[in-house]
This record gives structure tokens, sequence and C-alpha cells, in this order.
């Protein structure tokens, strides 16, 4: 396709679909036809209004209007369900900067089984995307419970509290962990292994999208409960080690991928990651023990959002700019 000497690559450009706007191509057939539609009505003395002749200029103009309305980055979100928390905030407050496309939810551990399963949809799902955003395994770090129940599964307890005529008032949800185990060395490079091949895989079957990586967000910063066999005091110490053991591994070969990491941290504005009494101290998590608070779930999103769409957030405090920071 030439005109004046520019020339547009058409293979480049070619899309299968309309999802993402109509291709340069179809820009360039609508503007060549405006441009020789304007060139006769201006010859047959019909039309006076402003106009430019030269092609180049013309498909330079439309693609400015469209940049300067705004165009919103299409991600695809997948991990466990805190993520999943992630998702629905960010659609809701970081629609106008970053379009969640849709959640790929990790269940429960990630085994090889669940790997495949997680790729094929996220690549399904990635077709109209521009990043993928991964959040760590942390539901596959600890096996917990007694006996044979032992493994991966969830221990929860469900508290109803109802007013003095039956009504529901009060509906509250807690995780437990009895006697949790770490992951063994070779289980723990398993883990790793599969991350990674996440991150390759859904990197060739969705060429040229950018995918990022969250660190794993903490658990059970403190005692799920006081029953005995739960886990202890020292526990949450060594689940906080573990999981950031883990994560160490799986940045170093993630980087190598060309994956880009955001530490969990760094999405409520801190340089460091706090130790677990700290974290307790500002309230991170739920009473649940799992989830991020709706206050820090939220800032978590917003930061997200502005990292997405390459934008720096500022906020203003006494007349000198900074950025957001949770306290």
């Amino acid at each position: 396709m030439e005109e004046g000497g520019d020339m547009v690559d058409r293979e480049k450009d070619k899309r299968e679909s309309f999802a993402k706007g109509v291709s340069v191509e179809a820009e360039y057939a609508f503007t060549k036809a405006v441009g020789e539609y304007c060139r006769e009505a201006v010859k047959e003395g019909s039309f006076r209004g402003g106009y430019r002749m030269n092609l180049k200029e013309q498909m330079e103009a439309r693609m400015g209007k469209i940049w300067s309305e705004g165009s919103r980055v299409r991600a695809v979100m997948v991990g466990g369900s805190q993520i999943g928390r992630m998702a629905e905030e960010m659609g809701q407050k970081g629609k106008d900067a970053v379009e969640v496309e849709g959640w790929v939810k990790v269940n429960g551990r990630l085994d090889r089984t669940e790997m495949e399963s997680v790729v094929e949809r996220v690549v399904e799902l990635g077709k109209i995307a521009d990043k993928v955003i991964i959040g760590g395994p942390g539901n596959s770090l600890f096996k917990h419970g007694r006996g044979d129940v032992k493994g991966f599964c969830p221990e929860r307890t469900v508290r109803v509290e109802r007013k003095v005529d039956g009504d529901v008032s009060r509906v509250s949800v807690q995780y437990h962990m009895t006697e949790p185990e770490k992951l063994n060395s070779s289980e723990k490079r398993e883990l790793t292994d599969l991350v990674v091949e996440l991150a390759r895989r859904i990197g060739e079957g969705l060429p040229g999208i950018q995918i990022i990586y969250i660190t794993m967000f903490p658990r059970f910063v403190d005692r799920c409960c006081r029953e005995a066999g739960h886990m202890t005091k020292e526990d949450i110490l060594v689940m906080s080690g573990f999981r950031k053991s883990v994560d160490c591994d799986l940045v170093e070969e993630l980087e190598e991928l060309g994956v880009e990491v955001v530490p969990w941290y760094t999405l409520l504005g801190w340089e460091d990651e706090p130790g677990p009494d700290e974290m307790s101290k500002k309230d991170v998590l739920c009473k649940d023990g799992v989830h991020l608070t709706h206050k820090a779930n939220a800032f978590a999103a917003v930061t997200l959002c502005c990292r997405v769409a390459e934008v720096e957030v500022f906020v203003k405090n006494g007349g000198v700019s900074k950025k957001r920071r949770m306290e």
C-alpha cells in the first residue's frame, strides 16, 4: 500500500476480527475515500469545509484523535480468589484505564493438570488482550489437615449470627491451618517449574502479549485460632519465610523469560515487605486470614491499574505531590 512514498505493512496490521477496532488498512481505505470525495466536491464547487488532500496528514489526524480520546489496556487476570477480588475491584475503579477481560481462576493447588487447564483458558480469553497478570501460587505452598484428608483443600468455618427474629445478621468466614507442613525440596522445585512453564506457554500461545507476575500476598499473619493442633506462632514465621523463598526462585526464572515482576507490597505503596507483626498492626488481612481487607484490596487494585496502564499516580498533600501510599 503506497501513497506519496509512504508504505504501510499490510501483514503486521491485519486482524481477524474487529475486537480491537478497525485495522490500519480499513482506516486507510476510509481516509482515502474521504480524500477522494473532498477532491471531487472541491472541483464541483459544492464543498467549502476544511480538508487535507495529503493522505498521510489525514491518517495522522485521525489516529491522533483516537489516541487523544484514550485507549484502555485490556488485561486477563490469572490466580486464586485474591486475584479474583482484585480483578473485580479493577473492573469498578479502573475501568477508564484498564478493561479486565476476565479472571481465569486457579482452583486450589497448581498441579500439572490445573496448569494445562489454565493455559488453555488464558490463551482463549487473551486473544484480544494486551497483558496477562498472574498472581503467585499461594494455595500451593503448604499441606495441612489431619490423616487421610491432609492436603491443600481449604479448612473453612462459617459462623452465622442471627437476630432474635431468626433473620441472619452477619456471616463470617475463617480459614484454618491444621498441622501445616511446607513442601519438600522436590515439590518446591516442581511448583516453581510449573509456574515458569505456565508463563512460558501463555507467551507462546499469545505472541507479543506482556506478562506480569505479582508475588504472593501474605496469609495468616496471625494464628488462625487457639485449637490444639492448629498453626502456632512459629508456623507464622515459617510460612512467611517459605513464601518469600519460593517467590525468590520464581522471580529469578520469570525475569529471564521477560516477565515483569511486581512485588505485592509495592501495590500498597511500600518499599519493603513488613514482617507479620507489623502487617497485623496495619490491618492488611481480613479476619478470614487469607484475603486482603477491602481497603487494602481497593488500594492495590487502583495501583495495579495505574501500573498496567503505565501511568504514575500522585496525590496532593499540603500542596506537595507524592506517590500514593497506604498507611
